[in-house]
Formats: C-alpha cells, structure tokens, sequence
C-alpha cells in the first residue's frame, strides 16, 4: 500500500519477491524507491484517471511478465493506494506468450504500517 505521497507504508514478502525481479531493482532499492513502473501507475489511479483502476505491464529480469494494478482505498480518507502484482495472462502481454500462466496467479499486496526505508529494506 502506498500513501498520498506515493511512499510504502506497507509490504507484503511476496510484494518483496516481486519488486526484485523487476529491471534495476537493485538501483531503485539503493535509491529507496520501487521500481519506476508503479510511480505511475500508482499516480493515474490516485488522480482517477482510470474507472476501473490503473494498470501496467512490464517484463521482469527472469522473463516473466507482471501486470501492475492500483486502486484507491474507497474508505479511507487519506488517499492511500492499493497496488498488486500478479503473473500476467497470455491475453495481456504483448507476444501473447507469458512466461507463467499458473491459474492461482499468486498476488502480492501493500498495506498501512511501515516506513518506506524499512520497507524496501526488508
């Protein structure tokens, strides 16, 4: 989960494993951020900009695609960010061809409690 100020307040291990594989992962977690794809992802769903919520695909560094999703919290008034990552579906990815199509599509979540740098550190 991110707040208004696109920071984490809180992950998951399995969000962890995920935002490793992403490219440079190692750079953006020197740098204290996640990986550039969620920011603006993130942002689209924060403004509205998407009814249904905000997505994006990216390639990780072992092959696999990822879809990202963001959705702001309906009832909380502080503007935080749901964001998950899942294994994509063949129909999402460019090629037609995800690397996992495993039908339990494992998700991994953020949620309100940490620091950002606590977070990524973990």
């Amino acid at each position: 989960m991110l707040n208004a100020d696109l920071r984490v307040v809180d992950t998951t291990a399995g969000a962890r494993a995920w935002i490793g594989a992403f490219p440079a992962a190692g750079l953006f977690a020197a740098w204290g951020m996640l990986p550039a794809t969620i920011y603006p992802v993130a942002t689209r769903a924060r403004a509205g900009k998407a009814a249904t919520g905000a997505h994006a695909l990216e390639r990780m560094t072992d092959g696999r695609w990822v879809m990202v999703e963001a959705a702001p919290l309906e009832e909380r008034a502080h503007g935080e960010i749901a964001v998950t990552l899942r294994d994509a579906i063949p129909r999402e990815t460019s090629t037609g061809t995800a690397a996992s199509t495993d039908s339990r599509h494992a998700s991994a979540n953020w949620s309100q409690h940490s620091s950002p740098a606590s977070t990524l550190a973990r």
